[in-house]
């Protein structure tokens, strides 16, 4: 009987190895930042941006008469092969107000995409998202609040929301009291000046429902935009598989 010998059994080459020797520009494209500022192929990528929608100018009669604007956030999800997605979130008064009673307390409700983007008048500079501070979006959202006209109204929650996700103070006076769409645009249109975009804010291009599923056009936004800062105690993302050596039977 002939000495048993090694081997080598043909097979496929593992999918890892077959990554990892591909040219590192096709490697990194479309590899969204993970919570340590590694990237994970195929993994959705967000971009979160506060938007306004001015009314009327400070100092003119329809300002005094109660029309403040509004104020909302817009959470982008792109996915490899599918253009982006939208969800806005805004804050109202659960119920009617008037003029006599506009600054009693009431319960507040979160509309989900009830605010569009084509409405708005300015748009903050975009910022990214890791996974886990888009779960923070929407759990802040989640939270049942009160409505009060001067100390807790739709730009208290669009920046309170903006801080929870981002650690970051949106652009404005951060006043305590009487925060409104007014002061929050004229802050955005200067933030964005400083960031070098336009005044009015970036346009973010997102699919309707029914073309959500159509391979998206290359977008230089999504390529290039701010991003939040990732806390130190972040979880690390999970190490990269390395290749595995070639398998061995005996005969």
């Amino acid at each position: 009987m002939p000495d048993a010998a090694l081997q080598r059994v043909p097979d496929e080459e593992p999918a890892e190895l077959v990554e990892a020797l591909a040219p590192a520009d096709q490697r990194e494209a479309a590899m969204p930042p993970t919570a340590n500022g590694a990237t994970v192929p195929g993994e959705p990528q967000y971009l979160l941006q506060i938007q306004v929608s001015k009314s009327s100018r400070t100092h003119r009669a329809e300002f005094s008469a109660g029309s403040f604007g509004h104020a909302w956030v817009a959470l982008y999800k792109k996915e490899p092969g599918r253009k982006a997605h939208c969800t806005t979130y805004g804050f109202f008064p659960a119920e009617s107000m008037n003029a006599a009673g506009a600054l009693r307390t009431v319960p507040g409700v979160v509309k989900t995409d009830y605010d569009q983007p084509s409405n708005a008048t300015a748009k903050l500079d975009p910022i990214g998202l890791t996974e886990g501070q888009a779960q923070k979006v929407r759990a802040y959202a989640r939270v049942n609040r009160d409505y009060n006209l001067a100390t807790y109204n739709c730009t208290s929650f669009a920046r309170g929301l903006y801080k929870a996700a981002t650690g970051l103070d949106a652009p404005g006076m951060r006043l305590p009291l009487l925060e409104n769409p007014n002061l929050l645009q004229d802050s955005i249109k200067q933030f964005n000046q400083d960031q070098k975009v336009a005044r009015k804010g970036p346009l973010i291009k997102a699919a309707d429902d029914s073309d959500s599923e159509t391979e998206s056009e290359p977008d230089e936004i999504w390529e290039n935009h701010r991003k939040a800062p990732v806390p130190a105690d972040a979880p690390a993302a999970a190490p990269a598989l390395l290749p595995q050596g070639p398998r061995f039977e005996l005969e």
